[in-house]
């Protein structure tokens, strides 16, 4: 079971220790605490017991799709003169949309999206 449990978490390693307790109930139907799933995955997985802070990059920045949109969209811009532009201020815009921790097997960085 410690197996399959570290290889729910190499398959995404995003999940809380609730969500994770509730897969595990889901596959084996075993009840467990998240107290005893974070003991569980600290000696047979050797996860880190506090979440990483996740290394956030914006993967669909680099697509081929947004690259080729990117470019369309300079074309139609550049013929603009910049007085006829509006800008719109964003710092109000809330990005902690996403969690910011993931877990992490020990010497391991935990990337997210």
């Amino acid at each position: 079971m410690s197996l399959d449990i570290a290889k729910m978490l190499e398959e995404d390693n995003d999940p809380t220790l609730k969500e994770l307790c509730q897969k595990l109930n889901e596959k084996y139907n075993v009840q467990a605490s998240a107290s005893t799933m974070c003991r569980g995955l600290q000696k047979t997985t050797k996860v880190q017991s506090n979440p990483k802070k996740k290394s956030l990059h914006a993967t669909q920045a680099e697509s081929l799709r947004v690259q080729t949109l990117r470019v369309k969209y300079w074309e139609q811009v550049r013929d603009v003169a910049p007085e006829n532009l509006i800008f719109i201020d964003e710092t109000g815009v809330n990005l902690t949309i996403v969690r910011t921790h993931r877990r992490a097997f020990a010497g391991k960085r935990a990337y997210g999206e």
